[in-house]
């Protein structure tokens, strides 16, 4: 961010947010103010968070990291984020200069970028189906056994 905010315009004209310690109502409003999203963990399984930023609108530039590889999509017709090679930091900042170059000067032709993650976000938000593996998951378990819980009185102790 530094390095690119000391270059000047078109950098310095945006306006960079860490998304750390943020409720999830607080996260969830910065992500529908932001325009793109910089995924760089290389660690995570299940991108949720890219798929948060997908389902707000945002351009998501960065690494797939270990799970994102299943639905992130860097080329083609169904292209819904910019990739770069995991772990690959100097060609994601030259690929983030470049696309914040071209954002700049023209949003509209990342729009069917945006337009894919916005689809592919709606394939995991089916709050019927979710609530149906929930249900068939906890219901093999059976009920929880009965279980007597003795704890003794930190205040007041025999």
């Amino acid at each position: 961010r530094g390095i690119l905010t000391r270059r000047g315009a078109p950098f310095d004209a945006f306006t960079w947010q860490p998304l750390r310690e943020l409720d999830e109502a607080a996260y969830a409003a910065q992500l529908r103010q932001s325009a793109i999203f910089l995924p760089t963990t290389m660690q995570e399984a299940m991108h949720v968070s890219v798929l948060d930023a997908m389902a707000c609108g945002c351009l998501v530039v960065g690494y797939s990291g270990i799970g994102g590889a299943d639905y992130m999509i860097g080329e083609g017709d169904g292209q819904n984020s910019i990739l770069v090679e995991n772990g690959n930091l100097p060609a994601l900042g030259r690929r983030l200069a470049e696309v914040l170059t071209a954002y700049y000067a023209d949003p509209q032709q990342f729009a069917h970028i945006v337009q894919n993650g916005i689809k592919t976000a709606q394939q995991f938000q089916d709050a019927q189906a979710e609530m149906a593996a929930l249900r068939a998951f906890f219901g093999r378990l059976g009920p929880a056994p009965a279980v007597e819980v003795v704890q003794p009185n930190i205040f007041n102790p025999k």
